[in-house]
């Protein structure tokens, strides 16, 4: 049985107020070094709209999940960022980061990868 996956189309977003403040916090973990930032994890990191981790520490690739109306069954970002990209946003050098978008209009999740799943295009049969 082969899955159907909806195309997705590669966007820069331009970060919300509210990302950018989180993203400072993380620029904030990062200077001082702080454990929950230095070690691998998947979801060590929380804050209100935020949740996530060091993915790769051999990469410093970092993974989140964004809930930009702090419910997680509402629309969702899921991305990855470095650390240089973290310093890159926090020091004002971008406002924006690249990701993957359904080319469903009804559909507002935003992906890492162009192959991830989107669970509103194509929910999984229970």
């Amino acid at each position: 049985m082969s899955k159907s996956i909806v195309e997705k189309k590669l966007v820069e977003v331009e970060l919300p107020n509210k990302l950018f403040i989180d993203i400072l916090y993380l620029n904030y973990l990062l200077r001082i070094k702080h454990a929950s930032i230095i070690e691998e994890t998947d979801d060590c990191i929380q804050t209100d709209y935020l949740c996530g981790g060091l993915w790769s520490k051999k990469k410093r690739l970092y993974g989140f999940t964004f809930y930009p109306n702090m419910e997680p069954d509402d629309f969702t970002w899921h991305f990855e960022i470095t650390k240089n990209q973290i310093k890159q946003i926090a020091n004002g050098k971008t406002d924006r980061i690249g990701l993957w978008k359904c080319k469903n209009t009804a559909c507002n999740h935003y992906y890492a990868k162009e192959d991830d799943h989107c669970d509103f295009c194509n929910p999984k049969k229970v």
